[in-house]
């Protein structure tokens, strides 16, 4: 689990500086394979996508919202700092 964590985090500090990501980039970036996405694609669901004649782009920030959309957060984790030193 820590390797995909210190992936995503290489992947994210690597594509800081571009706004879109090509096919195999961006299904790194959200840990999804190539197929998966071009399924996706093919079916007009999930993720937004530029196309420019036969290049296919995603947006980083889209990808962003994506994993964003899917966290899911323990109840333990919201009352974490609860009654700590307040």
């Amino acid at each position: 689990m820590s390797g995909n964590r210190q992936t995503r985090r290489f992947l994210a500090s690597s594509f800081a500086q571009k706004r879109f990501l090509t096919i195999l980039e961006a299904a790194a970036y959200i840990n999804r394979h190539r197929s998966t996405l071009d399924k996706w694609r093919s079916e007009n669901i999930v993720l937004p996508y530029y196309k420019d004649g036969l290049k296919i782009m995603y947006s980083v920030e889209d990808l962003d919202d994506y994993l964003a959309s899917h966290r899911v957060e323990p109840v333990a984790y919201a009352c974490s700092g609860e009654g700590q030193g307040a």
